[in-house]
């Protein structure tokens, strides 16, 4: 190495050389010079380290001194400098040629080449990239030991550390060369020095066995992969990646040669410098050609997007574009951390000669101005201010220049043109069809071809497929790490593994940035760019699992070092370093992100998970009295955050929380059956009863969900439980006092009584409770109550044969209840009034104007979603359009009805519209539609709205098409068919009456 120093040295007299290889010293002249004293030589290591750049005079001192730096340091600095100046550059006079004074600290102006470990990295990084002439073998002559040896600061064991990681990877070069010329068996003790030091390193692993392989000793190749298979099974519960997995596969098919074909590297072209595209970009299309007549049009674009949504991938494309009508230069910047030496590096990367006599910038500056194209700036989110200042600085001066640059955060420069890189879209159902129409879905199946998985998946595979690229929110990195694991694993294993993604998703691209190697490793890259407050509101925000508004994110997350007034600012830093999206007034993070945050919270967890279970109590509390007056409000607010009330229900449940998750259950939950959430309410219910046996509760909270428990159960038909659960409920509420609770058993006991047609006592029982919430001036009871009773009455004056004493009660309550209404906000109540009396006149007189009022409500109860209301109005509307002769208008609303019981899993309207199906297709499918009829006179109907859908003459034309006995036969088979087969042959007679207006 000295001799290659001083050859250096010699070439030009004027410039003198560092070693920094087992000791500092100085080459000048020819002559090896020793530095004394430890602080000299941890200065010049320290220069030598930045060559060509300024080292400001606190991180001197601050790499010198590393815990507090001594009164004088400056002046022993300068002491420093003036006695290495005399050894670089002796001579009389100020005119320092090597090692120079600028405004903020110092450069040694020297190439990095200048010192025998710069020489050593440029030599390693020509053999990497495969310049002519460039081989590993000649970097390693350039290692010669320790670098930096004797010098204790952080600066230079950190520095040393790197080198040696770049010394093994110069050594597997080596053997890869080695290899590759027909001589493996020289590199057999290398590797087994290699895999003892790393013994997980795969590609030392895939050099050691194909060099034993084209040694002769198959065996011991083949048994050198299956050694490595068990220590990473059983030390870290991997596989092996799909490189190695891939040559195993070859040598065990034979396909490998004994003489190796040298692989010789194609060449990034020297005037663009740009990296190969090696692989194919999936899903980018359109953002490829608009930001590729932007940046022709804009002289800054931003690339801007969440780590791993393939913003260098377009940067790259775009690139390679443009680099066939003009300059184009890429610089990476992931690897640099110093943003003094920005300049410096864009030089060096560009291609740019060291100016030492002028300011880097000013230097970069002119050589720009004189050569139009662009520049491309890559990863710069850890640098994202100095970047910002670098490149306006830069535009300014060189107006022929265009800068593109790929940051998770925008550079926030005046006229900087933004583009967002979204996630790839997602399939929209669990088929093979589905998934190879989403980008998402494509890019996976490519690159799974790539590792050796399958291109063609089957429909079970496509369904685990397709849930993956969903629980990967469609960022390509991460489909890319899974895709890799298909080549070893199925896709039933890879989907379930996604559980613990972070230590399964780890074989990324060896020669990619390292933030890009590991999903941990991306998350983790953009984690560590957020301040202390961004950290911890993204961390308790992944408590969270559905959309999140502003309040939200303040009342769960505050507190504990982020004031609530902090909330706001903090959130939309989040949204612009790209770790948190938004969408109008509701943000999300990503799976991956969400449990990123999990984990960081750690012990801190489960308080986290509380405070956002409570919220949700809150909320639904909220929601439960809303629901009383302004139904679509709360309702609409509660869907909203529906995931979230899942989530806090089950956690409350696991953590042993019966009382919360009581309160999930019972208080509120009126909006889950007017947004149709019927199976859910009654898993709630159930499942915290159930965990409430023998657990101290609150009895008015224990009877807020036995109520639920007896509601649930009358609408699916059990009126003996409904009559127990709601009698548990009277008890506890009259234990508590709690009045208007025990108005509302009364209520759903008349609701009882009605369904089982005892009309009579369920007006009596409703009128009573609502006369009784009148007098306790509890509005919006009595509105509920007396709509029930118009109701009730409704039904039993056409089933009791026009019952005039039940008309009446129809038009009496509807009076009071809508003079009760108005001016209040009691929206459910009041249309509930209207619906009986638009109902009552449309019954009395099926006439075109009756039938549009029906329509006009139904459009209404639309806006408060599918619900439980929506589902029996249907129907209902349906056979007053038979009546007013309109089996087109009939048919739609019996399609959508079916729709819509089909979304809440409930069963009690179904009758009534099975009929209507028949009647109005039983002339073209007679044999579905007498199966509808024996369908609908098997099953039990709830009372609500059941209008009465004449048949009788589709019946009668059925058995006159069929004959009796066969016509018997297919009601029959009807009656025990299952409820499914029913929907379906509704839906298709349905669907075929309603042609194209359906």
């Amino acid at each position: 190495m000295v001799e290659t120093m001083r050859a250096y040295a010699e070439a030009d007299s004027a410039a003198p050389a560092i070693e920094l290889f087992e000791d500092v010293r100085i080459v000048r002249d020819g002559e090896l010079l020793a530095v004394q004293g430890e602080g000299r030589r941890a200065l010049l290591a320290l220069l030598a380290i930045h060559a060509g750049r300024i080292v400001p005079v606190e991180r001197i001192l601050d790499a010198l001194w590393e815990d507090e730096p001594p009164a004088s340091a400056s002046k022993i600095v300068q002491t420093y400098i003036s006695q290495l100046r005399r050894l670089l550059e002796p001579g009389e006079g100020d005119e320092w040629q090597t090692l120079l004074t600028r405004a903020s600290g110092y450069v040694l102006a020297l190439e990095h080449e200048a010192t025998d470990v710069g020489a050593f990295e440029a030599a390693v990084a020509a053999a990497m990239h495969g310049e002519p002439g460039a081989t590993f073998a000649d970097a390693l002559v350039r290692w010669r030991g320790e670098p930096y040896a004797g010098i204790a600061q952080t600066f230079a064991r950190a520095e040393a550390a790197r080198l040696d990681t770049l010394h093994r990877e110069a050594r597997k070069g080596w053997c890869a060369e080695r290899i590759a010329e027909g001589s493996p068996q020289e590199t057999l003790a290398e590797l087994e020095s290699l895999a003892r030091d790393e013994p997980h390193d795969e590609r030392v692993a895939a050099l050691r066995m194909e060099a034993l392989w084209r040694a002769g000793r198959r065996s011991t190749a083949l048994q050198e992969f299956e050694t490595l298979r068990e220590s990473l099974a059983e030390e870290l519960g991997l596989d092996p990646g799909p490189d190695l997995a891939a040559l195993h596969l070859r040598m065990l098919r034979e396909e490998l040669p004994q003489s190796p074909t040298p692989d010789v590297p194609a060449r990034p072209s020297p005037a663009t410098r740009l990296p190969r595209e090696r692989t194919a970009l999936i899903g980018r299309e359109a953002h490829v050609e608009g930001l590729t007549e932007l940046v022709e049009s804009e002289p800054l674009v931003t690339i801007v997007g969440p780590g791993g949504a393939g913003k260098t991938r377009v940067a790259l494309r775009i690139a390679h574009a443009l680099a066939r009508d003009g300059a184009v230069w890429w610089v990476p910047l992931a690897g640099m951390s110093d943003p003094a030496a920005l300049p410096i590096h864009v030089g060096r990367a560009i291609g740019m000669p060291q100016q030492y006599e002028s300011d880097p910038g000013d230097a970069l500056a002119a050589w720009f101005r004189d050569r139009p194209g662009l520049l491309v700036l890559d990863n710069c989110e850890h640098l994202s201010e100095p970047v910002a200042a670098f490149a306006e600085e830069l535009l300014a001066r060189c107006p022929e220049l265009r800068v593109l640059a790929t940051s998770r955060v925008p550079l926030h420069v005046y006229g900087e043109h933004k583009w967002r890189i979204p996630a790839l879209d997602l399939p929209e159902e669990e088929t093979a069809e589905s998934l190879v129409a989403s980008a998402s879905g494509r890019l996976l199946l490519e690159r799974a071809g790539r590792a050796g998985g399958a291109l063609v998946p089957d429909a079970a595979e496509a369904a685990h497929l397709v849930r993956v690229c969903r629980r990967l929110d469609g960022m390509p990195l991460a489909l890319e790490l899974a895709a890799a694991r298909l080549g070893g694993m199925s896709a039933a294993d890879l989907d379930e593994g996604l559980d613990a993604r972070f230590r399964l998703l780890t074989d990324g691209d060896l020669g990619g940035p390292s933030q890009h190697r590991t999903l941990r490793a991306t998350t983790e890259w953009s984690y560590q760019l957020l301040s202390t407050q961004q950290r911890a509101l993204l961390d308790r925000m992944s408590v969270f699992v559905g959309p999140i508004g502003l309040a939200a994110a303040t009342s769960v997350c505050s507190g504990d070092g982020l004031d609530e007034d902090d909330v706001p600012a903090v959130l939309a830093d989040l949204v612009d370093r790209s770790v948190v999206e938004r969408e109008r007034d509701r943000y999300t993070l990503l799976e991956t992100v969400r449990e990123f945050g999990r984990e960081n919270l750690r012990d801190a967890l489960t308080a986290w998970e509380t405070r956002h279970g409570e919220w949700v109590a809150a909320l639904v509390e909220r929601v439960g009295q809303g629901v009383q007056g302004a139904t679509a409000e709360w309702t609409s607010e509660l869907e909203s955050h529906l995931l979230d009330a899942r989530a806090a229900f089950d956690r409350a449940l696991a953590r042993g929380d019966v009382r919360l998750a009581m309160r999930l259950a019972g208080r509120g939950n009126w909006a889950l059956l007017s947004i149709g959430r019927l199976l859910l309410l009654r898993s709630w219910v159930t499942r915290s009863l159930e965990a409430a046996d023998g657990v101290e509760v609150p009895a008015g909270l224990r009877g807020e969900v036995e109520l639920l428990a007896g509601a649930v159960a009358g609408f699916s038909g059990d009126l003996d439980g409904a009559d127990r659960g709601l009698a548990r409920a009277r008890a506890h509420f009259e234990e508590t006092g709690e009045v208007a609770e025990t108005l509302w058993v009364d209520y759903w006991s008349a609701a009882m009584e009605a369904e089982r047609g005892r009309y009579a006592h369920a007006v009596e029982k409703g009128r009573r409770a609502a006369d009784e919430a009148a007098g306790r001036g509890l509005g919006a009871i009595e509105a509920n109550l007396r709509a029930g009773v118009a109701e009730v009455a409704l039904v039993a004056s056409f089933a009791l044969e026009d019952d005039a004493a039940m008309s009446r009660v129809v038009d009496e309550e509807t009076v009071r209840g809508l003079a009760l209404c108005e001016g209040q906000r009691f929206d459910e109540a009041q249309l509930r009034l209207e619906t009986n009396a638009a109902l009552s006149r449309a019954l009395v007189a099926p006439d075109r104007e009756h039938l549009d009022e029906c329509l006009a409500l139904v459009e209404r109860w639309r806006a408060f979603g599918r619900g439980l209301r929506l589902a029996v109005l249907l129907p209902a509307v349906a056979s007053i359009s038979l009546r007013c002769g309109r089996p087109d208008t009939s048919a739609t609303l019996t399609v959508e009805v079916l729709e819509v019981l089909g979304f809440l899993g409930w069963e009690a309207p179904l009758p009534p519209a099975l009929r209507v199906a028949a009647v109005l297709g039983h002339a073209d499918a007679p044999e579905d539609c007498a199966r509808l009829l024996g369908a609908a006179g098997s099953r039990w109907s709830t009372y609500r709205w059941r209008v009465p859908c004449d048949a009788a003459e589709a019946e009668s034309a059925l058995r006159v098409t069929l004959g009796d006995a066969r016509c018997d036969e297919l009601m029959v088979e009807g009656a025990r068919q299952p409820l499914v087969s029913a929907v379906e042959a509704a839906t298709r007679v349905a669907r075929a009456a309603a042609g194209a207006d359906c």
